[in-house]
């Protein structure tokens, strides 16, 4: 429903003048006169349609202002709450470009010195192989890690 005083989003309108009634070919254009002009007393119907278009984030101004004269302070809560989540769009992003990649790296060089630390203790204990394996697989892994970084 439409707050009063606004415009509708589509309008159509249409205006029909005829001095002759329930008669189809008199308001046709006569072809043997030229540029098809009709005759004296005749007219034709003619349609419009007025289009109106809005693109943004709020409302509207006249919807704004439909909406307030309904509902004293509505228009400035719906500014408000789109200051509001317009701030927590921006919170979200820096969260996603900045600090879940250092998270990420954080992880990454926990994880990396784990091994590190259990593959130093399997050499410690006398198993080499699986020692320098860990070792291996990890620098594998990283070095694999910052090639396809790179490519996306």
């Amino acid at each position: 429903m439409m707050p009063p005083g606004s415009p509708e989003p589509t309008q159509k309108s249409s205006q029909v003048t005829s001095n002759i009634q329930d008669d189809p070919a008199a308001v046709q254009p006569d072809p043997s006169r030229p540029d098809g002009e009709l005759a004296d007393g005749e007219s034709y119907q003619q349609e419009f349609l007025l289009a109106q278009a809005h693109e943004g984030p709020l409302p509207h101004p006249a919807i704004l202002k439909g909406y307030d004269d309904l509902v004293p302070g509505t228009a400035e809560k719906a500014i408000d709450n789109w200051q509001r989540e317009s701030e927590f769009r921006r919170y979200r992003s820096r969260m996603t470009e900045v600090v879940i990649p250092i998270l990420g790296l954080i992880a990454a060089l926990t994880l990396a010195l784990a091994v590190l630390g259990v593959s130093a203790y399997a050499i410690h204990l006398g198993h080499t192989l699986e020692g320098i394996g860990g070792v291996v697989g990890m620098l594998a892994s990283i070095i694999l890690a910052m090639r396809w970084g790179r490519k996306s």
